[in-house]
């Protein structure tokens, strides 16, 4: 497998990782630091974590026969957009101040969702398991 393949997993699982320890944290540690409106909107983040988490790793799997540039801006863009939007919910919910990126975040891992699927379905034989 290439690098970026390699590294596309290799991240995604790191935000599955992260997204479990701060899973508990939520569960166990949160529930009574928060209100109602703050807990709800950081366990919706860890929800997008999950799936943008997963999603690498399927990324890194479905690129690694070889991609064009464009299946690797959407991995780059799920990552950036998980980062910006959850990050930026997360600061939110725990400190009540964001920097209000979120919404770009989500368009961010919106349009990387697509162009994704767009990279699957026009990419012809380079993508191994679809040829």
């Amino acid at each position: 497998m290439d690098f970026l393949p390699r590294l596309w997993c290799g991240l995604g699982a790191l935000l599955v990782a992260i997204g479990i320890g701060l899973g508990a944290w939520h569960a166990h540690g949160l529930v009574e630091q928060l209100d109602e409106h703050a807990y709800a909107s950081f366990g919706r983040a860890l929800q997008q974590q999950y799936i943008a988490g997963l999603g690498l790793i399927g990324a890194g799997i479905l690129l690694r026969g070889g991609a064009s540039r464009l299946g690797h801006m959407a991995a780059t863009g799920i990552l950036l957009g998980a980062v910006m939007f959850c990050g930026d919910v997360y600061l939110g919910a725990l400190s009540g101040n964001a920097l209000g990126v979120a919404p770009f975040g989500g368009s961010v891992t919106i349009l990387s969702w697509v162009l994704l699927g767009g990279e699957i379905l026009f990419s012809g034989s380079r993508m191994k398991g679809f040829s």
